[in-house]
This record gives C-alpha cells, structure tokens and sequence, in this order.
C-alpha cells in the first residue's frame, strides 16, 4: 500500500487520450485511501463516483484516436459478437457512463495489529444507457501499476498456469489459517472413508487410499447424458481389476478434464485425485447408494477440490494446465504510473454462475462441502477456502496487510455466496432455494446430491432430517412455498444396507421441480419451543413399512441458540418483546378446531414389493409417508387471481393466501370436468365433484421399480391435462371447484413481534380414491383462524405421502 503516496507528482499529457478520458480522475475511481482505527467506514462505504464517457455513437468516431475509447469499444464488441454495438435502442441514443464495483479493503497493520492505514480497491464499470447488452453484462477494469503487489490491484497472467502460485496458495492456506480451513467447525477432525478408492496420478491406476491420504478431489461435469451409459472410461465391474494395475488407465480413453486434473494433481505436488466416475463402480447400484450417500466425507476429507467450468462435458478440459488459455489483458496509461486494464473475463462477468457446472444438481453440494477448491475458468483460476478468496489476476496475497474481498465481485461467486457460516441453520433456506433451481441426467438423484449437505447440518447442529425436512420447526417447515412440477422418478434407499426405491413425496420439497422458496428459520421461535412457551399444534409421525409409526420429535438438543447457532449463554435476556406479545402465543381458541392427536396404533400399509432380501425387516423400511391428526376442511373454491383463493364460508366470502404449486391447474382440472358433465346433462354430487379426474401424479407413491415407466406416463398424462385445461377455464369466469385443505401449523411470521389476526397455515391437498386416508399436498394457504374455525371442519387421521 506504500506505493500509493510515492507517485511523482510530475504532469503527464496522456495525448493518447480524448480530451473526455483525459479529463477523469481514474484513481479516484480505483483507490479510496483512508486514515486509522478510528476514521475507518463500512466497506464500500465511500459515495460511488460516476462520470459520463458521452454517447456511444462519439466513442466510435474517437476510438481511432483515443486507446480508452479503443479499448472500450473493443471489449463491446466481445459482448456483440464481434460486432460493433448498437448505438441507439428505441429511438434513443445510447449513452456510457464509468461506475464503480466495490472489490476489496486492505489495511495496514502495526506490530501490535492495530489498523495505521486503510485503502478501498474498486473495479470500474461502463454502464450503457438504454441497457443494451443486459443489465448484468457490463464492460470492466481493473487498476494496474507495473511491480506492484498493492492488494486489488490488476496483474498480468501467463497463457499457462503457474503451478507455484497455486502451491503457494495451498501451502498458505495449509500453514496459516489453522482449524478454519483444516478443520472446521461443521466438519471436525476428518474421518476418511474407509470404501475411499483414489487415483494414483504416477502409476496411472485406481488405488486403495491409504490411511491419512492427501488427495484432491474433482467437481465437473460429465456431458450429454444419452452418451454417459455407452462411455468405455466410466468405472465398470468388468474393468476394476485391470484399473488397478499399473499403468491400468488408458489415457486414450479418459476425456481431457480427467487428464488434465491428474496433471495438474502432479505439477502441484500432490499424488492422489479422486473422480467418482472411477473411483465408484458406476454399474454396482449397492456401491454407489453406499458412497454416494458419504459424499460429504468424500469432498470435505480432500486436501482440496478441483471444480472444472469451463465447458460442457468431460472433454472441456482445464484452460492452461495443457492447453494455453487466449487472454487479453489490455491496458492504458492513465498517468502516474497507473493503468486501467480490462479484466480477462470481459464481456462475460459471470463464467461460474452461468457455466454449466453450476446448473447441475451434484455440483451444489460438491462445493458446499470443499474445505479448499480451485475453480477453473476458460480464462483463469481461483483459489476459494474457508479464508479467503483469490485469483490469478489481482494481488490479494496478504503478506503484512489484513484483507477482506467482497466475494460477490469475483468471479467465482453468485449473489447468494454472502459468506454466512456454512451449515448453519439459517442457511438451510437459501440452500434449498438454490438447490431447486439446479438439473438433474437422472431426478432420482435428488436426494443423494443433497445428502452430505443434511448430514453436515446433522453433525454440525446436532439436527435430524426427514426427507431434508428439518425435525426442528417441522411444522414450519413444512411451509415452503412454490415447486412448479412433481418429481416423479424413484428416489433410492438403504434400508439396512440393501437399496431399495421409493417415490418421492409430495410434501417434502425435495418431491417438487423448479423455483422453491424454502422457509426461513426463525430462531425467536425456536427459542420459545424449547422454553415451552409455544408448541407445534400439530403431532407428526414417520411410518415405516409393517405399519409402525414413530414420533418426529421436535428439538433434541435442549439449549437456546442465537443466528450463529451457538447456544445463548446462561441467563441471557430475552428479546425486545416477551411471549406474550408474539405471534403463535395465543392458543385460546385451537380447542375450538382441534382433537386427541396420539397415534397409538398401527397404520394401514399397501402391500408393495420393494424387491429386498428376505433378510430386511419392513420396521427399517421407510415409506416416506407422514401420519397425523389433524383438521380437514373440503371448501368450495370460487376463483384464483395471483396469490388470493377465494373461497365460501359459512355463506361468506374469504380469503385465503396461497403459494401455486399445481394448485391453479388442479382447480381448473375440476372446474371442467364439472362444466364437461353438466354439459352432458349429468347431475353431480358434491362427492362426484371433489373425487373427478383427481388420478395423475399427485397419486404416485410406493412404487416399485417396475411402475417407474408408469408413473414417468401418469405425470405426462397429468401435464397433458393440466395444458387443455389451464389455458380454457379462467378463475373470472366464476365456475367454482370443491377442494381440501388439511392444518399443518399455527402461522408464526418471521421478525414480526405482533401479528394479528391469528392465523393458521394449510396444505391443499387431493386424496386418493384408492386409499382414503391417503393425501398429497399441492400447494400451500394461509387462514385467518377465526375463518377456520367457522368452515364445516372435521378432525381426522391423515397419510400424508
């Protein structure tokens, strides 16, 4: 940082620039110095500094004469395809203007550690006016002085990597960041697998790791899955033994992502590399439930991951490592020794975020889980721990200064990398929402690429999931809103060690496609359940295959936590607002909708053909299925508008808040087959109502393996349906449907200390003409208690599947 006050203050003309670039302090754009301890601000706290550049049209004309404006124009032209930009958008002309992006503060530090000096280091951003590459595609430099190491600054790259710097980085990390990254907290001292077979990248073979094993992990992706079953590299029972003798890996075969990791594995120093798709025997369905189902030991035990986005299979390969990379790294003098230069991915801000990579479903948890990761880009790579963040292009070695990124400006960070403890149980909501979102080759696979996430939250928060439904908060949480489409391929289990498949259930979000919004976890809550000031109103329990039922059990763990999730100290003050003026305190009229809930006695089980060893005991055998007492209302729904249900009550017109899910398409499904039977003259019951054209997905459960083509064929016919009917009936049109709506939990809104009227959260669910007591959920709603109370109710036992 010294460097910074050391300039000569000797005038430069920059004759290469326009008389606008000329006329811009960009140093005040890059560099913020402050002053002590005392005079420090909040990061990024500084007003940002714009300055217009003038009308893109101009910029051309001067790009001749000007390098910035040369410069600019030629990163614009990356973003159009090599073409010029568009100068005018609707009629207007389009205008450019220099923003900042906030990147990183360094701090000088005396002997004694206390802050002496401190700088902000911004990027700069060229903004255009219409938007006419998006709003998220945006010109960017970055600030250069030749030999200097300033934290922030810009530095030149090489075509190839430079496998010092990432020894460097590893031995860095290794040697000062202590238990933070050697041992974290959500994942203690490492335990190694014992099935833990690893490549070794000298003798080219699949090896048994040996104990303590150092090895690196590898996150990528495998490519088109109708090509995956018919690759001769992937790990198979008939070529184990030949894999494990030296020299047992035919290079020839192994696609240049593989290849490429296991040099890069060697230029760094280490030995080992572990790919799953040989180091798991890919044709063994008992090997891979076993391992896949300890993927969090897998990636959290390795020394460090090596996660590949830079194409769209296995062939892509690792920019640099044997291939050179295509950079530019242009810049121009802007006096005092300085120069703007472009960052290596212009024209493509977000390389990890929308690489392919990141849109898979395994990817997600095989980064949460890295204790160390080097993300690989077409154009450079990163280096992420539980410490830091760096990259080959800015100094952000620390050396004798104190740092802090922001990681959402580099590029190997999305909006939701916040930088919050990992695991935590306020985490669990975001994890969820952007897990959702991610693809799947086979649906099946959902909940194994989610598992080592729950097992981490299990250790770490001594929790217990069901179905990655946290125990704590069960009722809550079972509120989480959305889902667009049923997931209806068999999910696999273990049930003592032996595999066995199983339909997803519908009202556990991992049974549901698309955009969920997860719960959030409201600590205040959690703290007055285990206080005994509030309580689920309704008993939950898990059945199991010969009919038993066992308890979901809120809080095992009895100790007040904050939103670090470390138990509160002893005698720690309550918050702000007592009990009694909280949301969920006041159970003075459930007596009024509720009855006995104990289930004493066995439940009722189809017998299915799970196709396990004689050996199994049905009690291990899970059905995903809940049992519950609980109030049921069957309400006629007279019309749907965004997220208001509006339904008849005692003669009354009522409200009821939802979240979609397949609600609207089941209301319009029954909505015309009630107007197609009255059109046939028909006179319909209520009963003939409720119970019309309800078979489809929703009734998909405890399928074996053989009713997977047939419930892949139920879910087509149900979309099938769900598109004739959607688009021809509209909820204006005022022709209403009976429909069910089940109690889950008493409403306790999050950071709201009063909340009136109480209310209540519902499941809309369908039930099965097959099995009576059976429901599904499609949906969520939210009742005013008062509204529920006065509907034609009934309590009653219900098999949620």
């Amino acid at each position: 940082m010294s460097d910074l006050g050391q300039e000569t203050s000797q005038a430069t003309p920059l004759s290469h620039l326009c008389e606008t670039c000329r006329s811009i302090d960009f140093k005040s754009h890059f560099i913020d110095v402050g002053g002590s301890d005392d005079e420090l601000k909040p990061p990024g706290a500084s007003r940002p500094l714009r300055s217009k550049l003038g009308y893109l049209d101009d910029i051309i004309d001067k790009s001749s004469s000007c390098e910035l404006c040369a410069l600019l124009i030629a990163c614009a032209r990356r973003l159009n395809d090599g073409q010029d930009p568009p100068t005018e958008q609707g009629g207007a002309r389009v205008e450019a203007e220099l923003d900042q992006q906030f990147l990183c503060t360094a701090d000088d530090v005396d002997f004694e550690g206390k802050v002496v000096g401190k700088m902000e280091v911004y990027r700069c951003l060229v903004n255009f006016q219409p938007a006419i590459f998006g709003f998220f595609s945006k010109i960017r430099f970055q600030i250069h002085k030749e030999g200097s190491g300033t934290p922030g600054f810009g530095r030149l790259m090489d075509s190839s990597i430079d496998p010092k710097q990432l020894k460097d980085w590893l031995h860095t990390c290794e040697e000062s960041h202590g238990a933070d990254c050697n041992a974290p907290e959500w994942l203690g001292e490492p335990c190694q697998p014992s099935f833990l077979k690893v490549i070794d990248v000298e003798k080219r073979c699949v090896v048994p790791a040996p104990p303590n094993c150092r090895y690196v992990a590898l996150s990528y992706v495998w490519g088109d899955p109708n090509e995956v079953k018919s690759r001769l590299w992937l790990m198979k029972m008939t070529n184990v033994a030949a894999s494990q003798m030296h020299n047992g890996l035919d290079f020839n075969l192994l696609p240049t992502t593989i290849t490429d990791s296991m040099d890069l594995v060697s230029k760094i120093g280490e030995r080992y590399l572990w790919v799953d798709a040989l180091c798991i025997v890919q044709d063994d369905e008992k090997e891979l439930a076993e391992q896949t189902s300890q993927m969090d030991l897998v990636y959290a035990c390795a020394l460090a991951t090596i996660i590949v986005a830079t194409g769209e299979s296995a062939e892509a390969g690792l920019p640099g490592v044997n291939n050179p990379r295509s950079l530019s790294q242009t810049k121009v003098d802007i006096g005092g020794g300085y120069h703007l230069m472009e960052t290596v991915a212009q024209g493509n801000a977000s390389h990890l975020q929308n690489s392919s990579w990141n849109s898979r479903g395994w990817t997600f948890q095989e980064r949460l889980l890295s204790r160390r990761a080097l993300i690989v880009t077409p154009d450079q790579i990163y280096w992420e721990c539980e410490h830091n963040v760096l990259s080959e292009e800015v100094h952000l070695e620390t050396g004798g200064t104190r740092i802090w990124v922001l990681p959402q400006a580099m590029d190997c960070n999305d909006e939701w990398d916040d930088r919050a403890k990992k695991f935590s149980r306020n985490s669990f909501s975001s994890y969820v929402t952007r897990y959702s979102t991610r693809r799947f080759t086979y649906q099946s696979d959902a909940l194994a690429a989610f598992s080592g996430i729950l097992r981490r939250m299990e250790y770490r928060n001594k929790q217990q999931f069901y179905w990655a439904t946290p125990y704590d908060l069960f009722d809550q949480a079972l509120t989480w809103k959305y889902g667009s489409t049923r997931r209806t391929e068999l999910c696999q289990l273990l049930a003592d060690g032996e595999p066995y498949k199983l339909g997803f259930p519908s009202w556990s979000w991992l049974g549901w496609c698309g955009f969920i919004g997860g719960y959030i976890f409201n600590y205040e809550m959690n703290n007055d359940r285990i206080a005994g000031k509030s309580k689920s109103e309704i008993d939950f329990y898990r059945l199991y295959a010969d009919g038993h039922v066992e308890q979901i059990v809120d809080h095992t763990v009895r100790e007040k936590c904050g939103p670090d999730d470390k138990p509160l100290p002893e005698g720690f003050p309550e918050p702000p607002h007592s009990a009694p003026f909280r949301q969920g305190t006041d159970f003075s009229q459930n007596e009024r909708w509720k009855g006995p809930s104990h289930i004493e006695s066995s439940v009722p089980v189809p017998k299915i053909d799970f196709n396990l060893p004689a050996h199994v005991d049905p009690a291990c055998i899970d059905t995903g299925r809940l049992v519950f007492w609980t109030s049921i209302a069957k309400l006629k729904v007279q019309s749907i508008y965004d997220d208001d249900m509006i339904v008849e009550i005692a003669g009354q017109q009522v409200t009821i808040k939802i979240s979609e899910g397949t609600v609207v398409e089941e209301f319009n499904r029954r909505v015309a087959a009630s107007m197609a039977k009255k059109a046939e003259g028909a006179e319909l019951s209520e009963q003939d109502s409720v119970a019309s054209e309800l078979e489809g997905v929703n009734t998909i459960t405890l399928l074996d393996g053989v009713g997977e083509d047939n419930a892949k064929k139920e879910a087509s016919d149900h979309d099938s349906n769900d598109l004739a009917t959607s688009n021809s009936i509209l909820p204006s049109e005022g022709v209403p449907a009976m429909m069910e709506f089940i109690v889950v939990s008493r409403y306790w809104p999050v950071g709201i200390a009063q909340y009136k009227p109480e209310s209540l959260n519902l499941l809309i669910v369908t039930f099965s003409e097959a099995e009576p007591e059976v429901a599904r959920r499609i949906g969520t709603g939210l009742i005013v208690e008062e509204d529920w109370i006065a509907a034609d109710r009934e309590w009653k036992r219900v098999i949620l599947a």
